[in-house]
């Protein structure tokens, strides 16, 4: 906690024998650096409450002996990285309040030590992987303020139990229109610990000339 500021110099991933890097709760800002990802030694990195943006380098997946990684609070874009599953040693991940879009990757299944999943108050859509109730060791699981679904019920079953009202704050987005072409999306919903039988097929009547007015006429299920 000081009031550093400006970006996070490439050169710390010379430091080759760093065991921790605090840098949390100051004003710094630009990409987090590739490089970091370099510190093989690394147990602990903390950047988070700064107002660092761009994407999570997919080099973090090298660190492995890291145990806790923590991002939080930044505006950090783009998906999480799929190479973050290689954190054998991770006990805690938080990225929660960022701008993260994409889908969770399944990877993050493969981390078996972790006690700690903080995603929520994210962009993140899609169906939220079955591989997340391999996380036996989960005390803490935040996915809310969200556009994610899950449809598989054991999964369901172990996100109401670690993570008790994910689906009541989940937002959908229904319909896309680029370059005058209309999308509506997710063509199946499912409804977590509401959900009445199968999943229900939305269909939807829309009139547009143009992604201007885009108009949706009419929704239904069947």
């Amino acid at each position: 906690s000081n009031q550093l500021t400006g970006p996070i110099p490439a050169e710390l991933g010379n430091l080759s024998q760093l065991m921790e890097l605090g840098l949390s709760n100051n004003q710094l800002n630009g990409e987090i650096p590739a490089e970091l990802g370099n510190l093989s030694q690394l147990t602990g990195l903390w950047l988070l409450n700064n107002q660092l943006n761009g994407e999570i380098p997919t080099e973090l997946g090298n660190l492995s002996q890291l145990t806790v990684l923590g991002l939080e609070s930044n505006q950090l874009t783009g998906p999480i990285p799929a190479e973050l599953g290689n954190l054998s040693q991770l006990t805690a991940l938080g990225l929660e309040s960022n701008q993260l879009t994409g889908p969770i990757p399944a990877e993050l299944g493969n981390l078996s030590q972790l006690e700690g999943l903080w995603l929520s108050d994210n962009q993140l859509n899609g169906e939220i992987p079955s591989s997340l109730s391999n996380l036996t060791n989960l005390n803490n699981l935040s996915l809310y303020y969200n556009n994610l679904t899950a449809s598989d019920p054991d999964l369901i079953n172990f996100l109401n139990e670690y993570a008790p009202g994910w689906a009541e704050t989940q937002s959908l987005e229904l319909a896309t229109c680029s370059n005058g072409n209309v999308t509506i999306n997710p063509t199946t919903l499912d409804f977590g610990s509401e959900a009445v039988g199968n999943s229900l097929t939305l269909m939807a009547n829309v009139s547009s000339q143009g992604c201007d007015d885009l108009q949706i006429d009419t929704i239904g299920f069947t």
